[in-house]
């Protein structure tokens, strides 16, 4: 970690943290001396991640139920960013945000199955878009999130604590646990997958609560 620690020294500029380099992550395209398609292969592994979970996860999501594959998504994206900060070389890293993909892909999917069967039909068009919209707002929130966060806890050195800032980065990875944690013992089981499971025809569901 004492080398991270002095070659964290490019991620900060005077203790002050630039978020578009740390989440580019050029220290590590440096230090594992990688070429400008090793870089792009290690960028692009949670997308090609992303694409098996979203046909892995809408597989799993049919038979073992939505709730679940929702569950399995976010502990498996959470844990496995977190791991990220532990990769050693370019190998390693590309493993971890391929699963890391995985994770997410799965969630969206099982998500937005997850949110239809629970609405009423006349405003599930609506609130998936929202759901769908919540990945971008996300997106943007981590970067806000990180330049605050780390523009206060970054030495002079680029490191927090001795640590190279984006093994910090991807180690808060981990908080989105206790998410599942939640939505394992509150969330209902999805009642069209109940409904399939007990061989009955799962019928639309309307409510007068709901403006259309």
């Amino acid at each position: 970690m004492a080398g991270d620690g002095d070659r964290g020294r490019r991620l900060g500029r005077h203790g002050d943290v630039d978020t578009r380099r740390l989440l580019r992550a050029p220290d590590v395209i440096e230090i594992w001396n990688l070429s400008g398609f090793t870089a792009g292969v290690l960028g692009s592994a949670s997308l090609l991640g992303m694409l098996v979970g979203n046909t892995v996860g809408g597989w799993y999501a049919d038979r073992a139920g939505r709730k679940r594959t929702l569950v399995a998504s976010v502990v498996t994206f959470s844990v496995f960013t977190a791991l990220t900060a532990l990769a050693v070389g370019l190998y390693s890293a590309i493993g971890l945000r391929f699963v890391t993909g995985i994770g997410l892909g799965g969630g969206l999917v099982a998500g937005a199955s997850y949110l239809a069967e629970q609405l009423p039909s006349q405003v599930r068009g609506r609130f998936v878009t929202y759901l769908e919209a919540c990945f971008s707002v996300g997106s943007i929130a981590v970067v806000a999130l990180a330049w605050g966060v780390f523009s206060v806890l970054t030495g002079p050195d680029g490191t927090v604590g001795g640590v190279a800032a984006w093994r910090v980065f991807f180690a808060a990875g981990i908080l989105p646990l206790g998410l599942a944690v939640v939505a394992a013992r509150s969330l209902p089981r999805s009642p069209y997958f109940l409904a399939r499971q007990a061989g009955r025809t799962p019928r639309p569901r309307r409510s007068k609560r709901w403006p259309s």
